[in-house]
């Protein structure tokens, strides 16, 4: 599953070469591989973060010990450095949304479809307009605490609908899944505000 993503990071962070292949190679044997402790490599991932960080914080330590030994071996100081974890991390999302991207926006569409229209509308009142609860709460005649506590039972339906889409519909393990909202917390262009626009009424 994670073949592709382990081959696309050691090109990102390796010059043109069959070293970025060599590099993806060598971490996908090394993860079968008995550690000092005998242990298998692949067995020191803890699950602290998703599989893919783990899995290519392993290969930028990889390039980078790959780097030092070029360096060693012809002696000179200008070969290029790994790059910053900034622009590695902007690969992986970006790799993560091309993987995800279409199962991401499938499933928030699909988890609008369990809000009623009343709680579309508090929703973007809220987070599209802006309004404060007590705002909200006075358009439509309640307390402030019912409108809190109808957005907090909105949006765990949201989030629960989401979970079962990608779960039922494509599959994913909690590993995926996980990588798939850290995707909708991080990325702009997952909104679900797009989707709770009410449905019109068939006359």
């Amino acid at each position: 599953m994670y073949g592709g993503f382990i081959q696309a990071t050691a090109n990102f962070v390796t010059p043109p070469s069959n070293t970025a292949t060599e590099i993806a190679d060598n971490v996908l044997v090394d993860l079968f591989l008995p550690g000092p402790s005998g242990q298998r490599r692949g067995g020191s991932y803890e699950g602290r973060s998703s599989l893919a960080t783990w899995l290519r914080v392993v290969v930028i330590h990889h390039a980078a010990n790959e780097r030092e030994r070029f360096r060693n071996r012809i002696g000179d100081p200008q070969v290029p450095d790994v790059p910053d974890e900034l622009a590695t991390s902007r690969m992986d999302a970006s790799l993560r949304a091309s993987r995800y991207g279409g199962m991401i926006r499938d499933a928030l569409r699909s988890s609008c479809d369990c809000l009623t229209e009343r709680e579309r509308l508090i929703l973007l009142l809220r987070y599209d307009d802006g309004l404060q609860f007590g705002q909200i709460a006075r358009i439509f005649g309640v307390h402030q605490s019912t409108i809190t506590r109808q957005i907090e039972r909105a949006c765990k339906r949201l989030r629960e609908a989401v979970i079962a889409t990608l779960s039922t519909k494509y599959d994913l393990n909690p590993a995926a899944i996980n990588e798939c909202q850290e995707d909708i917390l991080e990325n702009p262009d997952y909104s679900v505000l797009a989707f709770l626009e009410p449905k019109p009424t068939g006359k």
